[in-house]
């Protein structure tokens, strides 16, 4: 996941992280320049964080630190992780409704008496 959103805080009082040092995170990923740099690990969203990255300023590589109050960031990192949580709670369910009705469907097309895994074997 590349940061590609505020820092320094919310919108109005932090900025947007520049397509300069976007780009630079992109292309170090691709080019396998993170593979062997060490990382910390995000508390809230158990991402890794690479501790370096060419062309990047390394206090800008984990979110947090750009933010000059830390329970800001604290509250809004928990309040995301609330959101994400409903967000996948969500896909998952229709996820569910649909591979039921996929089920249903099938099970009306198959043969009577007649399980579909065992016609898959024939």
């Amino acid at each position: 996941m590349i940061n590609t959103g505020w820092v320094g805080g919310l919108c109005g009082v932090g900025k947007r992280i520049s397509l300069k040092y976007t780009h630079a995170m992109i292309n170090a990923a691709v080019n396998g320049e993170l593979d062997f740099v060490a990382y910390e690990t995000d508390p809230f969203f158990n991402l890794n964080i690479p501790k370096f990255c060419p062309g990047i300023p390394q206090e800008l590589l984990n979110p947090k630190t750009t933010w000059l109050d830390k329970d800001p960031y604290d509250k809004t990192a928990q309040k995301l992780v609330k959101m994400f949580k409903i967000i996948l709670s969500n896909i998952q369910t229709s996820q569910m409704k649909l591979f039921n009705q996929v089920q249903v469907e099938r099970n009306k097309k198959s043969p009577q008496g007649k399980n579909l895994e065992d016609l898959l074997l024939c």
